[in-house]
């Protein structure tokens, strides 16, 4: 898909789902596409490239000199994404009750599957209060005072852990507290 001009996508369903699809693009090339002979004002695009196209690859979707409007979801849904639609009434301490768990991997020195778990029983292990916050235990949870910004709260330096080694790109995980 190249688009020159204006693409407008406007799905008017009171309810996004599978069920009422609007719009499907199928991309099924498995050449490259060449974009070339363009015309002004974008003309020079693609001037500095091998017989002044440009390749977009096999199965490019592709906005040149125009605009892309989607309006995929109804006036009345709230725009934002959930971290995760699993709420548990316990905290989870059984991998089999979350589909997401894995083992970290061999290099991580965090063995298990939690990178990082704190329960705040004994103190707040190295959590600390982030630039001028005061982090403490209040027999119940980590607490953290002396904020005048919000970004002043709970902190903990995770570079100790190798999170390199431990969280992998393109992978899932889940972020409890």
């Amino acid at each position: 898909v190249i688009v020159q001009g204006e693409l407008v996508i406007t799905v008017d369903h009171a309810i996004v789902s599978p069920a009422n699809e609007a719009v499907r693009f199928i991309l099924t090339d498995t050449q490259d596409v060449l974009l070339q002979n363009i015309q002004p004002p974008n003309d020079q695009i693609c001037a500095n490239q091998p017989g002044q196209a440009c390749n977009l690859g096999k199965k490019p979707f592709v906005v040149v000199g125009g605009k892309l409007v989607i309006q995929a979801l109804p006036p009345s849904c709230p725009t934002w994404t959930k971290v995760q639609g699993t709420v548990l009434k316990k905290p989870v301490k059984d991998p089999d009750d979350f589909r997401l768990f894995r083992e970290l991997p061999q290099e991580c020195p965090v063995r298990g599957i939690h990178f990082i778990e704190e329960e705040f029983n004994n103190g707040i292990g190295k959590w600390k209060g982030r630039r001028g916050g005061a982090a403490y235990h209040d027999g119940e949870a980590l607490r953290v005072t002396n904020r005048k910004l919000e970004w002043q709260g709970p902190w903990l330096d995770a570079t100790r852990l190798r999170p390199e080694k431990c969280l992998l790109p393109d992978e899932e995980y889940l972020f409890s507290v």
